[in-house]
């Protein structure tokens, strides 16, 4: 029997913006805003861990 796979994908333009404004200003020691980066690796994290992929994608536009 075929097992069907489940396939992520994630809008990153979309989801990279959302969590530039979701978060407070997170910067670096330099001075180098991380806060948008930071969301973003979170939440692909979180998904990763929560949930059963057997394939993900990431776009951008």
């Amino acid at each position: 029997m075929n097992q069907m796979k489940r396939i992520y994908l994630i809008d990153g333009s979309s989801l990279l913006f959302r969590t530039y404004f979701a978060l407070p200003p997170l910067m670096t020691t330099k001075g180098e805003p991380t806060g948008a980066v930071y969301g973003f690796v979170r939440i692909l994290l979180n998904l990763l861990e929560n949930n059963s992929i057997d394939c993900i994608g990431v776009s951008f536009d």
